[in-house]
């Protein structure tokens, strides 16, 4: 059974994990969510509970352990402890530990493959990436909305045109070139890091290919993001070879010429 459990030996968020980085591209994964209440829902639709076991669990200052969070048949039972203070504590804890089902990982796969409007559930599964990456990517990271949303971003009007105004602060804005490195918060969900994947894995920008190499370095990429993207990139080639060869033999005036036609794509120009 896959296991998927915070501990010291696996690689954490911003902590064993390190970062990937590249001459123009810095990527840290913040956090990761949503994995419990994804598989929760998965079989909703058939009137089923989750087969995964989970326990979700938030404390403040989890030394005192003032608040415990424990799954029951019934849903979750919530035991508060010490007379919880909130403007008391500063530091709070919250994760969820699940022994994941090889069935219910296999249902989320077989729906994931058959479209996102079937794979809702897998919208829930969050992550949370700061990013630092030229502005010529986040012009085109900027395209994919759906299931993705920017918690901040470093300011150019604050940063590099600090107490700048009216016509001055114009001119410095376009004298920034699209090669100027900011950091971002973004927040991602699995079913838009597939779509990337799909959609970006053959691009000609290398940023976009250090930006893959990273969402298969999280929890059940390979399961969940991955699954089923080469044979449908098998099927993309196919179409396109198929589109050659029919635009071919709808443009050749005769037998001669469609030989003609058909040696010229085997034939390189010198």
């Amino acid at each position: 059974m896959s296991r998927w459990k915070r501990r010291k030996d696996i690689d954490q968020p911003g902590r064993g994990n390190p970062p990937i980085n590249s001459k123009t591209m810095k990527i840290e994964t913040i956090e990761i969510a949503g994995l419990a209440g994804a598989l929760t829902a998965l079989r909703l639709p058939f009137g089923k509970e989750v087969r995964s076991d989970i326990t979700y669990y938030a404390a403040m200052n989890p030394g005192d352990a003032d608040i415990d969070f424990n799954r029951t048949p019934d849903g979750f039972k919530v035991t508060l402890f010490n007379g919880y203070k909130p403007f008391e504590r500063n530091r709070f804890v919250t994760g969820s530990e699940v022994y994941t089902d090889p069935r219910d990982i296999t249902l989320m796969q077989t729906l994931v493959k058959r479209g996102d409007e079937h794979a809702k559930v897998v919208r829930g599964i969050m992550v949370w990436a700061r990013i630092t990456a030229p502005v010529y990517w986040w012009c085109e990271e900027e395209t994919y909305r759906a299931g993705h949303e920017r918690l901040a971003s470093e300011s150019t009007m604050h940063i590099d045109c600090r107490g700048l105004a009216g016509s001055e602060l114009q001119e410095a804005k376009s004298a920034i070139p699209m090669g100027k490195e900011l950091t971002k918060v973004d927040m991602f969900s699995y079913q838009a890091l597939r779509k990337m994947v799909a959609q970006r894995h053959n691009h000609r920008l290398p940023e976009w290919h250090q930006f893959i190499d990273w969402i298969k370095t999280l929890p059940f990429a390979e399961e969940l993001i991955l699954v089923g993207l080469e044979d449908r990139r098998e099927i993309e080639e196919k179409v396109k070879r198929f589109d050659i060869i029919k635009d071919v033999l709808e443009n050749a005036e005769s037998v001669n010429h469609l030989t003609e036609l058909i040696k010229s794509m085997f034939t390189k120009e010198e």
